[in-house]
């Protein structure tokens, strides 16, 4: 059984780190070695008291007895276990193994054959992962405290004079998680958070008096271009306290060289292990999309609503180019659109804003506006898969009448008191004939024979207070179209002469209400009725206008003419119309 006691010594010496440049071996290979196997990883092992240390050591809890193990070589060398981080122009590195009994790095020297191979071992009895702080060893030993990758250092001398460097195959278990960001004006790369988890333990606190980050428990980190800490250009630091975030670094490329034009992606690596990534570049993205209308009627103007954000790190300099399309549901392009967005979009979140609008002239059904920013690849970005969006609008039909008085088609009575021929076809948008359909035709604070126009004063209160009250009279003819779409009929548009200007006294508008004329209805529709829906200046209205062109002109026929229906009551009912004027001019006049 190895001894399971933590030992720290002190002296007065300070032991310098050598910081100069290796490249690890791929000739050679390392392992840890447990007599018969070698072993992957070992666990965090706590105490179980609190306040108590904890580490990765060997023999402990479930970690077996290791010793360390180069394949490849045919002489000794002196070995440890280290922490193990560089970049082209040095190296730093931490180690966490010792013998017993000895100040210096052990000396793996027992031989044997692994995968056909030729190896040299430590004496694993000997060989300790440490528990503890020695300050007064050559090289200094530290307490393997945090999760790693793991690399075995070699070297001809004891004390580890120009130490070489291969991958050990193993690690320590557990993981780091951090949050990285660029600042384009400094040209500067940040690690603002860091978090340690230790498997099966979770959680180790940057600032635990005992587990955390301290002399004797260091650790490394660094910005990198990989994931390992082999090519960590930008920097990389050595951390004995618990670090003021953010750690920054200069990025190792030119600001020159930092554009629209060009990705950078980075890792930050702490112990070998990567803990997080950021990519250095521009990145145009569709962040909102909406329409003004859903659903929109034929014929209406769609408002599209497009916001492009630079969710990058860099800004955007280059010309690029958004394309709008709307498709309908078999994916045919009914509206096609390409912007050129000359200005810049500075980076981190910075938006340009864009509107479009289409005249919805299409048949009813769905469609879809799809916007697709850098539509022509002009800039190079962090994630080309979100440059485009889509957002799916109903397009309805409206009712379209066609309207003919007296054989001219138009919506307009020349004037009122005046019998018409009225012709109506009515129609959809998608050209379907709206048969058999319930058409209303509407005269609002028209002249009534049942109720002619009355204003008169009333009292509303028991204080004998007074208002205004009136008759306020609405006409509806309600007939239904043929089996062709059509109605005919004659028409008589009363007026009202009471909202003419030189009755304005009367104040027969506010009283009443202005006088107005026009179409509604419903039809049938997969077996219910429909409202008719018209658009009218661009707005929809379940009503379509009719108009008098003088209003307040009652002018005599002058023309002998035949009228719709005027056989089928027309005549006749006139008739009896006439008996009523007559009899009521009788009843005043004597």
């Amino acid at each position: 059984m190895k001894e399971n006691k933590k030992i720290k010594t002190v002296t007065t010496g300070i032991w310098l780190l050598f910081l100069l440049f290796f490249t690890p071996s791929l000739s050679i290979e390392a392992y840890l070695w447990n007599g018969s196997s070698t072993v992957s990883s070992l666990t965090y092992t706590p105490g179980t008291a609190p306040g108590e240390d904890a580490y990765y050591q060997d023999a402990m809890g479930e970690n077996p007895d290791v010793g360390l193990m180069l394949c490849g070589v045919e002489s000794p060398y002196y070995v440890g276990v280290v922490y193990y981080m560089k970049n082209s122009s040095h190296s730093e590195w931490v180690l966490v193994s010792y013998e017993k009994d000895n100040t210096n790095l052990p000396l793996a020297d027992e031989s044997l054959n692994y995968n056909g191979k030729s190896c040299k071992r430590t004496d694993i009895g000997k060989f300790f992962i440490s528990p503890s702080y020695y300050e007064d060893r050559t090289p200094r030993v530290y307490i393997a405290a945090f999760p790693a990758r793991l690399y075995a250092l070699y070297s001809s001398s004891p004390t580890g004079d120009n130490p070489k460097f291969v991958y050990l195959n193993a690690k320590f278990s557990g993981s780091y998680s951090c949050s990285l960001s660029y600042t384009y004006s400094s040209n500067t790369i940040s690690i603002n958070s860091l978090s340690i988890s230790a498997t099966g333990v979770g959680n180790i606190g940057l600032k635990d008096e005992y587990r955390g980050i301290s002399e004797e428990r260091p650790l490394l980190i660094g910005v990198c271009r990989d994931d390992s800490g082999l090519e960590c250009e930008a920097g990389i630091s050595r951390l004995t306290s618990p670090p003021n975030f953010p750690i920054s670094y200069s990025f190792d490329i030119p600001q020159a060289q930092v554009n629209d034009q060009h990705t950078y992606k980075r890792y930050g690596v702490v112990n070998g292990l990567k803990c997080g990534e950021i990519c250095i570049g521009a990145d145009l993205t569709i962040s909102s999309l909406s329409v003004k209308k859903n659903p929109i009627y034929y014929s209406q103007t769609q408002e599209i609503y497009i916001t492009i954000k630079n969710s990058g790190n860099v800004p955007v300099t280059t010309d690029f180019k958004v394309k709008i399309e709307i498709k309908n549901s078999t994916g045919y392009v009914v509206y096609s659109k390409e912007i050129n967005i000359e200005e810049e979009i500075s980076e981190n979140g910075n938006t340009k804003y864009l509107k479009v609008t289409w005249e919805a002239y299409a048949r009813s059904g769905e469609y879809t506006v799809y916007v697709t920013v850098d539509s022509e690849k002009n800039i190079t970005e962090c994630n080309e898969g979100n440059n485009q969006k889509s957002k799916t609008f109903e397009l309805k039909p409206i009712t379209l009448p066609e309207i003919w008085i007296n054989g001219k088609q138009t919506n307009t009575f020349p004037y009122p008191g005046v019998p018409y021929n009225f012709s109506l076809y009515l129609k959809n948008s998608d050209n379907e004939t709206l048969r058999n359909a319930r058409v209303k035709l509407v005269e609002v604070n028209g002249l009534s024979l049942f109720t002619p126009t009355q204003i008169w004063e009333k009292v509303y209160d028991e204080h004998g207070n007074k208002i205004k009250n009136a008759t306020k009279v609405t006409t509806i003819t309600e007939v239904y179209t043929d089996y062709y779409g059509w109605v005919n009929l004659t028409l008589i548009p009363t007026g009202n002469k009471l909202f003419a200007p030189e009755y304005n006294y009367t104040n027969a508008s506010e009283i009443l209400g202005n006088y107005s004329l026009y179409i509604t209805g419903e039809y049938r529709k997969n077996g219910k009725w429909e409202a008719f829906k018209f658009v009218v200046n661009n707005e929809l209205s379940d009503t379509y206008p009719l108009y008098i062109q003088n209003p307040y002109t009652y002018k005599a026929y002058e023309q002998e003419s035949k009228f719709h229906n005027q056989e089928s009551f027309v005549k006749v009912v006139m008739d009896w119309i006439y008996t009523i004027f007559a009899n009521f001019w009788k009843a005043i006049v004597k």
